[in-house]
């Protein structure tokens, strides 16, 4: 009987389990959506404006921290496509033991990239400062504060997360559904600023 009992309480313990990571799944899938709905509106306000001006400003092409080799939103892109790769790298995890020790390297290395992501929009919201273009200089400056901030924002969200994330397992490696959730939003990061790179700097 005690060994039913055990059997019992160990597939309870396993369905509610199960049901957790279900309603997490969904839970995140709701605030994803919830974001791409915000930064949609945002993006497709910013479509029409540019759409219906005559003149467009873009100061953000030209105002760059001194000293900078690359335009710094290259920077950015990079910076979020290695936090994304480090994210889904953690979540597929090692199929050796011994890379153990490596794998709980990867939510740091992550939260260093949305890092620098963070700084080099700083430090070009700084440069286009200096330059005296600021959020009400132009309805193309604004709209590039605007968007852009509203991406560094996100991304401070996803570095705190990502942070929490590994020092709360940094005995061993978060659960499959939590390295999942993390590795989502950091590819839906990616797709705001692939949007960006085209719709702002590109075309």
């Amino acid at each position: 009987m005690s060994a039913d009992a055990s059997a019992n309480a160990a597939t309870a313990a396993t369905t509610s389990s199960d049901r957790d990571a279900r309603a997490a799944d969904v839970g995140t899938w709701l605030f994803l959506a919830s974001l791409v709905m915000l930064f949609g509106a945002l993006f497709s306000g910013y479509v029409l404006l540019r759409a219906g001006s005559e003149t467009w400003d873009t100061p953000w092409l030209t105002a760059r921290p001194s000293g900078a080799l690359w335009p710094s939103h290259w920077l950015r892109d990079i910076g979020l496509v290695i936090a994304a790769l480090l994210a889904w790298r953690y979540h597929v995890g090692y199929s050796r033991a011994d890379h153990r020790n490596r794998r709980r390297l990867l939510p740091l290395g992550a939260s260093l990239m949305a890092g620098q992501v963070v700084l080099n929009w700083l430090s070009e919201s700084w440069a286009l400062r200096r330059a005296e273009h600021g959020p009400a200089t132009s309805v193309g400056a604004g709209s590039w504060f605007v968007l852009t901030g509203t991406v560094a924002l996100l991304v401070v969200a996803g570095l705190i997360a990502t942070a929490w994330m590994g020092w709360q397992h940094r005995g061993g490696v978060a659960p499959p559904h939590v390295a999942r959730q993390i590795e989502r939003y950091w590819w839906v990061m990616v797709g705001f600023e692939a949007s960006l790179l085209v719709g702002v700097y590109l075309v």
